[in-house]
This record gives C-alpha cells, structure tokens and sequence, in this order.
C-alpha cells in the first residue's frame, strides 16, 4: 500500500502540486489511503540536491476567448537534475474540482501535443505545445490543471519518492460579465515587524460572479483631508466562485498621531498580462487612541 503526501504551493500565488508517494509497513485499514494537505508558498525549484524536479514555464495559463475561438501555447520543461528523467504528463479536470459547479471537461477544449511519458537528459529542456479550442455556445470559464511528474530515486530512509507539479490553465469567455465581487470585512491592527511599526488592513473578499478573479487594488488613508499614505493590496492568489480569500496590506505606521482616520479601499481583478477591471470599494473609519490601539469606528 501507499500513503499519498500532496503538498501544495503556490507559483504565482496559484494551485500546483507534487506529491510524494512511499510504501506504508503498517497500519492501513480497509486499504485505505492517507492524504496530507499542506499549503505553502514556494519561489524557483521544488527541491534541492539529488531528487532535484524538472522545472516548468510559464507556471500559470490565462486565456479569454470567444465561443469557437482557437489558441495555441507552450510549456517549457527542463530537467534541472543530474541524471536522466521520465517525465509524465496527466491532464485533470480543476473547474468542478474547485467550484463544484458544472462545467467543461479538458477533452471538450483541450488538447496537449505530447506523448503522456518521454525522457529527458539531465539538462535538457522539451517544448511541449497545447491546443485550446472553445466550443459553441462556450460562456463562463473552463479550467484544467496539467500534471508534470516524475519518478525520484530512494531518500535516504528508502522511500520512494513520486514527484508531481501542476500547472492551471484558465479559459474565460470574452465579454463574459460574471466578474463580480464584494467586501465582506475589512479589519485594521497594528503588527511589529523587525524594524517598525506597521498598519495592517484585512480584507475578506468574496467571488459572487461565475468565474475566478485574481483581486488587487489599494487602500489610501487619510486625517481629515490630508493624504497620509497609501497600501497596496496583495495581488495573485485567485478566488473562485462561492469562495472567499483575506487580502492584506500594510503601511510603515510609526509616528502616526493620535486620531480618527479614513481608509479606502479600492478592489480590481489584475490578470496575469495586466489588465484590470473595477470590482468594489469599501470606506472605513478607525481611530488610533493614545496607547497605541486602533479602534475600528465602522
């Protein structure tokens, strides 16, 4: 039997995935498979050393497109290990996995030019083309995630390591007007970071459209009428439809006096290529008392 470990990070503040998969001595029940989920974030390679993966560009696909529309596209993927690898390639459907709403399956829109396993010499790199062609009638979004994995050598505690890397592709309709978005909090606090004092907002947004957005913006914060700064709202990790992501943004805060203040928040969908759409905006009022804390007014 196996034990699965799927650990999940984030490129581009996006899903991907590898797992790892090792022989279980004891323990299973009903031949069952144990699972553990890890979310963190990961910049560049997947590991270190000898059981070094393949690298894969761009790590992130988003397309808008019309019904019958076709477009084309390429991964770059390089094996960065010392020694020949067989790299396979598996196509999963991600819109129903993320959303539970109905939707397209990849045989429907998507084709990748490649055999599903080939090798590849330490060093070397593969282009691998994939094919997009909507269907008639073709309104929301689709999305399938692409599997890159080898099979690793043994660690040093003998287990036999399946590494896997997940690339998404997102496919929304153009002139699509599901984009839609609402604050459904917005918290400020005070956090200490090794050098300052920092004014922190917490934003919970919430995806009330029909496709997945990938929120920025900014807060600009003013005394009265006088302009005191201005934080901009992370950007990158998408949202889906039905689900909510908390958003933070921070400000050097030390020598602000005492008082009330007024925040405004500006929220837009920033696509991977730039382009940005108004979603919302919010205002809140909190006050800074003299010993330090904030109360938030409204």
């Amino acid at each position: 039997m196996k034990s699965e470990i799927i650990l999940h990070y984030e490129d581009n503040k996006d899903k991907a995935s590898r797992s790892f998969s090792s022989p279980l001595k004891g323990g299973e029940k009903g031949g069952s498979i144990i699972k553990f989920i890890v979310s963190v974030v990961v910049a560049g390679m997947f590991l270190s050393g000898a059981n070094a993966f393949v690298s894969v560009s761009p790590t992130v696909v988003e397309l808008t497109m019309k019904s019958g529309d076709k477009a084309s596209g390429t991964f770059v993927v390089v094996n960065t290990k010392s020694e020949k690898a067989e790299v396979t390639i598996e196509i999963k459907e991600w819109w129903n996995n993320q959303t539970r709403l109905p939707g397209l399956s990849p045989e429907e829109w998507l084709t990748i030019r490649s055999k599903n396993k080939f090798k590849l010499g330490a060093g070397k790199s593969r282009r691998i083309r994939y094919d997009v062609k909507t269907p008639a009638g073709f309104e929301g979004e689709a999305a399938a995630m692409i599997f890159f994995s080898i099979e690793g050598a043994q660690n040093a505690g003998g287990m036999n390591l399946q590494l896997r890397h997940g690339i998404p592709i997102y496919v929304i309709a153009r002139g699509n007007d599901g984009m839609k978005a609402s604050v459904k909090d917005c918290n400020v606090y005070f956090v200490q970071s090794s050098t300052s004092s920092m004014l922190e907002f917490s934003v919970d947004l919430e995806n009330n459209g029909n496709v997945h957005i990938r929120p920025g913006g900014s807060i600009s914060i003013y005394s009265g009428q006088k302009h005191i700064d201005t934080a901009a709202l992370e950007w990158g990790w998408p949202v889906y439809p039905t689900r909510s992501h908390i958003y933070n943004a921070r400000v050097p805060a030390e020598s602000w006096a005492a008082g009330v203040y007024t925040a405004n928040l500006e929220v837009e969908n920033v696509t991977m290529n730039g382009e940005k759409t108004a979603l919302g905006s919010k205002t809140i009022q909190f006050r800074i008392v003299e010993d330090g804390k904030i109360e938030k007014i409204n």
